[in-house]
């Protein structure tokens, strides 16, 4: 698993660039971005501020994205009460739950992870 993260406007995940034989040609990025993944307190404010606006289904998408790497991370770090309590949160994001829901929920999380 490659351990460079990208974190700007337009990606926020792992690097998915080759590293074997240089850069594709439609990878046009000049500047290197990618660093170490984020700790796991800081995706889930990550996470608090874009529950805040859900209006589209490409945000929604995007926050249950989040969820992912946040129950990816919590596993990793041996966290079973983080990641079950994401799976629930992903599962109200999934029911399209209301905010307040939504945000109490990431509160457990913040409590125990």
């Amino acid at each position: 698993m490659n351990r460079k993260w990208v974190d700007n406007e337009v990606y926020f995940g792992p690097d998915r660039r080759q590293r074997d034989g240089g850069k594709r040609w439609g990878d046009r990025r000049r500047m290197n971005d990618a660093t170490d993944p984020p700790p796991l307190g800081a995706v889930l404010r990550r996470l608090r501020i874009m529950l805040t606006d859900l209006g589209d289904p490409a945000k929604r998408q995007r926050a249950q994205q989040m969820v992912s790497l946040a129950i990816l991370d919590a596993n990793r770090l041996r966290n079973a009460a983080a990641a079950d309590r994401l799976n629930q949160l992903g599962r109200l994001l999934l029911m399209k739950a209301p905010l307040s829901e939504l945000e109490a929920k990431l509160m457990e999380v913040q409590e125990v992870a």
